[in-house]
């Protein structure tokens, strides 16, 4: 309980109060410590509970593996790695996905691959969507490109998260017509359910390379489907038309949204404010006020934006001040920021 709520501390002290151990106290722990992030009490509680023979199970090395996730505990990985080999656990496809997904976040796809194919007999679709976010988050395409096509060659039924993958990576590579190949291959799949997640992954890649015609299709798609009205999708939908250059579409979509959050306004302020449109950046700023829409961090960075990019120097200064007092909002490093360009475009 103490370490689902947080209190890590009280976890420990009554983790050492118990007359007796075993493997379901030692992961209930060893999870607590996770969830702060803090790598250095796993690992050291791995060890004692490998030291004292305390049986070591999915529960154990699943959580465990999420904390490794940078070049310099590469070593610490290996070692889970060995002890998970020594255990025989590969078999459970929750650890061999956490292994991969270790090793990727430690920099080294090429031991991702190795754990990968070396479990050719347990995988499952996460597997090969974990090596497939491998490849492509540490710029193997063509590694990628294979892997798709050994999963067709294979039967697999794949689903939203490998062709979202795909097609956002062929984005951003400027690879279009193979990203509408694998648009074509997701409408004639009719097992595979588009969702918000796929819908917003794609719609940003459109927006990155300003692909205009392709983030309309997708957006008609969104409309038939019924997720246009989900906020991180008109979200994504305001961003795409404001990069491609149709502010009008970017308004239409978020005058179609609900409105009941910041996400959907601070996107259309940005717009705004990237546009040369200020003022109308702070005309929203005013309804979302009348509106009681709960502001956030993200929606001052958007009219500070505003007023930097429309040189309304004291009026930013005046934002930035009430930010905290007016609206329960400590100013960021990236308010300064924006103040800093205030200065030096005066």
């Amino acid at each position: 309980m103490y370490a689902k709520c947080g209190r890590v501390v009280d976890a420990r002290k009554c983790f050492y109060c118990m007359p007796e151990r075993n493997t379901v106290s030692w992961n209930a722990l060893i999870s607590g410590y996770v969830e702060t992030g803090d790598r250095f009490n796993c690992f050291s509680l791995f060890k004692s509970m490998h030291k004292e023979g305390v049986r070591l199970d999915e529960g154990t090395f699943s959580p465990l593996l999420t904390v490794f996730d940078s070049p310099d505990l590469y070593k610490q990985t290996t070692h889970v790695h060995c002890a998970i080999i020594k255990h025989d656990m590969f078999s459970d496809c929750s650890v061999l996905n956490a292994t991969i997904s270790a090793y990727s976040g430690c920099g080294s796809v090429k031991d991702a691959n190795k754990v990968f194919d070396g479990a050719s007999g347990e995988r499952d679709i996460v597997s090969w969507n974990t090596m497939l976010a491998a490849c492509l988050e540490h710029d193997k395409r063509a590694l990628a490109f294979n892997l798709f096509s050994k999963m067709q060659m294979l039967g697999f039924e794949l689903d939203i998260y490998t062709y979202s993958s795909m097609i956002s990576s062929c984005f951003e590579e400027d690879i279009t017509n193979q990203g509408r190949s694998l648009h074509a291959l997701i409408m004639q799949s009719g097992n595979v359910g588009m969702d918000y997640y796929a819908f917003s992954t794609v719609l940003r890649s459109c927006a990155d390379v300003a692909a205009l015609q392709f983030g309309q299709q997708i957006h008609a798609l969104a409309l038939r489907s019924g997720y246009e009205s989900n906020e991180f999708v008109t979200s994504d939908l305001i961003v795409m038309y404001s990069k491609c250059g149709t502010i009008e579409d970017a308004r239409r979509s978020f005058e179609t949204s609900y409105k009941q959050n910041a996400v959907t306004w601070n996107s259309m302020m940005f717009a705004y404010a990237q546009h040369g449109q200020g003022h109308v950046t702070l005309d929203l700023f005013s309804q979302m006020k009348i509106r009681k829409v709960r502001m956030d961090h993200m929606t001052f960075v958007a009219v500070l934006t505003a007023c930097s990019h429309n040189g309304l120097v004291e009026k930013g200064c005046t934002f930035l001040k009430t930010m905290e007092s007016g609206y329960g909002i400590s100013p960021r490093m990236e308010h300064y920021a924006c103040v800093l360009v205030f200065f030096n475009n005066s």
